[in-house]
């Protein structure tokens, strides 16, 4: 009898570790991935054999988050403000603009701690597991410039993904706005100027 329960334990611990799934690299920061990932890639939401009926955002992996959706770009990294996924998962307005139906679906709202550490995570440059950028400052980089007027911001877009990669707070005055109206580029592409319909100096 003690044999054959033994026989049996082994089998039982044998069939565990073979029914133990595999691993998967999902790209994200454990704590992120914990938030976004488990919560809202799920079936039928933000995952990749459904994600084209869910605004096209697909959260199954770090590299799908910034292929963006038909939205544009839902993290724009170092710009918590200008990240629309967190207006998604926002439900106190005092603070950020919410979306309607606040994500995730049929799921208990996140906590302002759990937003916190997206935020945080954000204003880090969203940056993958191993602490990798995905759009890493490059000189080389073919970029596009567009003057956001009535925010004072510059938007830059990455040209070969035509994803959004920052937005740039720019003007002297953070209570009036001053109108951005031109970006002149220097000759060696290395800086880019800003001319203002009105404009606040220093004094």
């Amino acid at each position: 009898l003690l044999e054959m329960m033994v026989v049996l334990l082994i089998l039982s611990v044998g069939g565990c570790k073979n029914d133990k799934p595999p691993s998967i690299d999902h790209g994200y920061p454990d704590n992120i991935a914990v938030l976004l990932r488990d919560n809202c890639a799920t079936s039928g939401c933000h995952e990749s054999t459904s994600y084209e009926n869910a605004g096209g955002l697909n959260l199954n992996t770090w590299e799908d988050l910034f292929k963006g959706a038909r939205g544009g770009s839902p993290v724009v990294p170092y710009n918590p403000n200008a990240s629309y996924i967190l207006q998604a998962l926002n439900t106190d307005t005092s603070w950020l603009p919410m979306l309607e139906p606040t994500m995730p679906l049929g799921r208990e709202a996140y906590t302002p701690l759990e937003l916190q550490e997206i935020i945080d995570w954000i204003n880090a440059g969203a940056p993958n597991a191993e602490g990798q950028e995905r759009f890493p400052d490059d000189a080389d980089r073919t970029k596009w410039y567009a003057i956001n007027r009535l925010c004072d911001q510059i938007s830059v877009f990455d040209a070969q993904s035509g994803q959004l990669m920052r937005v740039i707070g720019v003007g002297n005055d953070g209570l009036a706005i001053e109108e951005a109206h031109d970006i002149i580029l220097s000759p060696d592409q290395q800086f880019w100027y800003i001319s203002y319909l009105y404009w606040t100096p220093h004094i």
